[in-house]
């Protein structure tokens, strides 16, 4: 599995919500957390920085990472006073860059975090940053979008595990990927899929001045058949390789807000996806669809990079 845990923070409670995840990975298997803080110096024209209040009024970037790393190391006190093994890093540079840069130095890294932090100079825009480290690292990446109406959990316990799959080999690699997790923790795998509807084949399909209407709902019943047989099959194996509970779900239309629906409705879920599948009619573009169900699902996402 994995080697450590890699946790970005800005300083903010939001940010933090990711800490509950990560503390049952490491419970679960031991792994280390490294909690990571990067620091952007503030610019003369902004007087958004939270810390220039606390700090003196022309604080040098060395002083701000001295405040930042206080702040670390409180949280890391408080993650080993739990009987967690833990270190805290602070830097000086671009937030993505940082991450992206500590990610890589040690193999088998998972790197948590939130996508949405405090804004202002000592809080990064968390969305953007964590869209730019998907992009930038090849380590898989738990990510948690914060619900702001919500206290976080203190703790948090998986029950199911929400496979979404498009046919393409780079969703079933990062299937592969998922199940080590899903099987040591014990979860219910539910296997989505989403079949375009006759609407979405009238959307891609040109029709000649003139042209005779076609009906595509034989078209769709026949990819109905088939991608039942296909889930079935991987279903029959995944039962055969020692996981109690193995669940189909077709739906049909978009396949992001699918996702979003059954995830919704299925409490205590995680959410193992690859970040890059096939684009078409009858394939999503796995990395919009990732982006939509982070945003929009309200559970943990874990994002694999595969390669296609």
């Amino acid at each position: 599995m994995y080697s450590r845990i890699l946790v970005p923070l800005d300083g903010s409670k939001l940010a933090e919500r990711i800490l509950p995840y990560a503390t049952l990975l490491n419970r679960t298997f031991g792994t280390r957390i490294d909690l990571l803080r990067a620091v952007t110096p503030p610019s003369v024209a902004d007087s958004s920085y939270a810390e220039i209040a606390i700090l003196p009024s022309r604080a040098s970037a060395s002083d701000l990472v001295e405040y930042a790393a206080k702040y670390m190391k409180g949280v890391e006190d408080n993650l080993r006073s739990s009987g967690i093994e833990a270190t805290s890093t602070t830097q000086l540079g671009n937030p993505a860059d940082v991450i992206a840069e500590h990610a890589a130095k040690e193999p088998n890294t998972l790197v948590a975090m939130s996508t949405h932090g405090r804004t202002g100079m000592t809080r990064w825009v968390m969305g953007s940053v964590t869209d730019r480290v998907i992009q930038m690292v090849d380590q898989p990446m738990l990510v948690v979008r914060p619900n702001l109406d919500e206290p976080g959990p203190e703790e948090f316990k998986f029950e199911t595990i929400i496979v979404p799959l498009d046919g393409s080999s780079e969703a079933e690699q990062g299937m592969e990927q998922t199940l080590p997790l899903a099987k040591a923790l014990g979860l219910r795998v539910v296997l989505v899929t989403a079949n375009p509807d006759p609407k979405d084949y009238y959307m891609v399909e040109d029709y000649p001045a003139g042209g005779v209407f076609y009906d595509f709902t034989k078209d769709v019943e026949q990819a109905d058949t088939m991608t039942q047989t296909y889930l079935e099959r991987i279903a029959v194996r995944l039962r055969g390789e020692g996981f109690d509970t193995v669940e189909i779900r077709l739906s049909h239309g978009d396949a992001g807000g699918a996702i979003v629906d059954i995830a919704k409705e299925t409490p205590n879920s995680l959410i193992g996806m690859a970040t890059h599948g096939r684009s078409g009619v009858g394939r999503w573009v796995m990395g919009s669809v990732s982006s939509r169900v982070i945003r929009h699902s309200g559970d943990p996402v874990l994002l694999t990079r595969t390669k296609g």
